[in-house]
């Protein structure tokens, strides 16, 4: 007898009705296309080229690769700088620098760095790049040059120039010119800016208004740089630093010595000079000062009953700033005094 297989048990181990594999993996096929399709649709960035290199056994991009030689590094970012791409540029100078240290080119790259930066209006990185090459290559034929660009954009902030704050140039930037006159005068003491960028120094002190390192800053100029033309302006505002100082602590009279020293010396030095006239009536102002101080000095002995004392001070005034308006008020209270108290 034969025996059938029930459909049922045949069915139980078969496929799912309607289960094709042929069109599922042509669908899979059709979708990897497509999305390759659209891939490569879309442009490659210029940097995202690469090559294999068997040489280094790295994959490398010939966009931004460093190339053979230090010369030809030099000069292909030179030619990035003379097309005004500066970042480019900067990179490409880095490179040079980082990968041929020890190239002659290497203190030219760090030089053309502050180039760049002096191109795209960043002055202060310009000056701290040009630092860079007379700290790192203090043997450069640039050093002149450098020196004199440090010096020219000292002259930029201290006369004005604003900082980017965003997008607007809109905070002065003064102060910067300090770091700068000072590494001028340190990188050549004795250079020619030498005693130009100390005066540059002092004035920039004094316009902000801290007058104590403007004095000192006059002073190293009068010390260190005796024959520079410079100096009589220098002992000028010397005096007039110092002056400003004893208005502010008026307790504090060294800095009223040392200006009134200076003013008298430049009032018998140029007496005819513009500069000598000046002086001349800083030191009347300055005499009109320390005759109010003793009459005041006499004043407040007067109004504490101690007559002998306030007599002193009046006679000081009397005596040593006859010039002064003081003088005649001294007197006066010197005869009330003794009418008042005819012993004394």
């Amino acid at each position: 007898m034969i025996m059938r297989t029930e459909p049922a048990a045949i069915v139980s181990h078969s496929r799912p009705l309607g289960f094709r594999p042929s069109h599922v993996f042509r669908q899979i096929v059709v979708a990897i296309v497509v999305v390759s399709c659209a891939i490569s649709a879309v442009p490659a960035p210029a940097s995202a080229y690469w090559v294999w290199t068997p040489e280094s056994g790295k994959w490398v991009n010939p966009k931004t690769a460093v190339k053979d030689t230090a010369a030809d590094q030099f000069a292909y970012a030179t030619l990035l700088y003379q097309q005004k791409k500066y970042k480019r540029a900067i990179r490409e100078f880095r490179q040079l620098i980082h990968h041929y240290p020890r190239s002659q080119h290497a203190s030219q790259g760090q030089f053309h760095v502050g180039l760049c930066y002096e191109g795209m209006g960043r002055f202060f990185e310009a000056f701290q790049s040009y630092q860079k090459v007379i700290d790192s290559y203090p043997y450069s034929e640039q050093i002149e040059e450098i020196i004199q660009r440090q010096y020219e954009i000292g002259n930029l902030y201290y006369s004005g120039h604003k900082e980017r704050f965003l997008m607007w140039k809109v905070v002065p930037a003064k102060d910067k010119a300090v770091p700068i006159y000072r590494q001028v005068v340190e990188n050549a003491p004795y250079g020619p800016l030498a005693d130009k960028a100390q005066y540059k120094l002092g004035m920039a002190y004094q316009e902000m208004g801290q007058f104590d390192a403007a004095q000192e800053a006059f002073e190293m100029l009068v010390k260190n740089y005796p024959s520079s033309e410079l100096v009589e302006e220098a002992r000028y505002h010397l005096a007039s630093s110092a002056y400003t100082r004893s208005l502010e602590a008026p307790y504090d009279q060294g800095a009223a010595s040392v200006a009134r020293r200076e003013f008298e010396s430049l009032a018998k030095e140029f007496p005819q000079d513009e500069l000598g006239q000046d002086a001349q009536k800083a030191v009347s102002d300055l005499r009109e000062r320390e005759a109010k101080k003793e009459f005041d000095s006499g004043r407040f002995y007067e109004r504490t009953g101690k007559w002998d004392s306030a007599v002193l001070y009046y006679e000081s005034v009397a005596q040593q700033y006859g010039d002064t308006p003081w003088a005649a008020q001294a007197v006066e209270r010197i005869e009330a005094i003794r009418q008042r108290h005819p012993a004394r």
